[in-house]
């Protein structure tokens, strides 16, 4: 008869257990659900860095393989002729570098980024700096930033690539 209930005690000790429990619970899978995401942008983003050096690959490869700007040129307006401007803007882009290093303008190495080339440009007093610096970002923009280019833009792009390219030195 020592013993005193009371009403609801029992009942206040085990709902205690079980919300610490689910507490416990809740913050795993927080941190599960946490960590899932985090794996996904992981490799998202490791995706993307594959994808640039492989078109950055593609780039040495072309600029190894392909020394003369005229041919460049002319595949960039074929693939212009077929509505893939994208490809077209790279190549007239490649070819514009190739004629550049032709003209001593700037020295292509491989390791060069598009940026370094306009160091080279700007401390060498090239006059049409500011030209080849809109049309490098255009470049980026469409390359690098995969977004397309409409006609209109390539035409305009391939007249100063004439101006930049033509008596350039």
């Amino acid at each position: 008869m020592g013993r005193i209930k009371i009403p609801g005690a029992k009942n206040s000790l085990a709902s205690k257990g079980i919300q610490s429990g689910t507490f416990i619970i809740e913050i795993i899978c927080i941190v599960l659900i946490i960590a899932f995401l985090a794996a996904i942008i992981f490799f998202i983003f490791k995706g993307l860095r594959k994808s640039r050096r492989m078109k950055e690959k593609d780039d040495t490869v072309l600029l190894t393989s392909l020394k003369d700007p005229e041919t460049v040129e002319s595949k960039a307006l074929e693939y212009a002729d077929k509505g893939d401007y994208r490809q077209a803007i790279r190549l007239l882009y490649i070819s514009m570098l190739l004629r550049f290093n032709e003209d001593n303008i700037i020295k292509i190495d491989k390791s060069k980024t598009n940026k370094q080339y306009l160091i080279e440009m700007q401390i060498n007093g090239f006059e049409k700096y500011d030209l080849v610096t809109e049309f490098t970002e255009i470049f980026n923009r469409c390359w690098y930033g995969n977004r397309n280019l409409q006609k209109e833009k390539f035409d305009y792009w391939f007249g100063n690539y004439t101006k930049l390219t033509r008596g350039a030195v």
